[in-house]
């Protein structure tokens, strides 16, 4: 009888510790969904921001911008109920040929008006010549503007970001 009161105590010990686990498992990843929501809401807020202050003028190319960081967030809105779905959690990749050159181009050109309201320069370094690669542009993006935020929220104001992007071709 003891040793099943023992047993049955060593089962509820790991059943405990599992669901613990679990727990610190959705709140790192509540914290990463809200991470990668507020990217492009603060690309959007800015912007408009921008557009309010007349630092940006409303012309094409701003909306435009503005236009894709809303339909990047409608997106991963939408990624969220697909996992929701998935009983793997496994986000199918949207693979295609994409211009590096230009995806990263749009990037730094939707960040400038954020790294302008702290004063940090921002360079993008990148070859003449298309670089094209098979890629989720959506994922690549995503993936830039975290790294260029990452940097914009650990380079003093007024400084130089240091991240610079170097594509060199084969």
């Amino acid at each position: 009888e003891q040793d099943e009161l023992q047993r049955f105590g060593a089962r509820f010990n790991r059943m405990a510790n599992q669901l613990e686990q679990v727990e610190e498992q959705r709140q790192k990843w509540i914290g990463n969904v809200a991470h990668e929501l507020r990217t492009p809401l603060t690309v959007i807020k800015g912007s408009m921001e921008g557009l309010m202050d007349g630092v940006l003028q409303p012309d094409a190319a701003t909306l435009e911008r503005v236009y894709r960081q809303a339909d990047r967030l409608e997106r991963l809105v939408n990624d969220l109920q697909e996992l929701n779905r998935l009983d793997e959690g496994v986000v199918q990749l949207n693979l295609r040929p994409v211009d590096l050159k230009q995806s990263l181009t749009e990037v730094v050109e939707t960040m400038a008006i954020t790294f302008q309201k702290k004063s940090i320069t921002l360079d993008l370094v990148l070859p003449e010549k298309s670089v094209i690669a098979r890629a989720d542009e959506d994922r690549l993006q995503q993936v830039m503007i975290n790294l260029l935020s990452n940097s914009l929220r650990c380079t003093p104001e007024g400084g130089q970001a240091v991240s610079y992007t170097h594509l060199t071709l084969p």
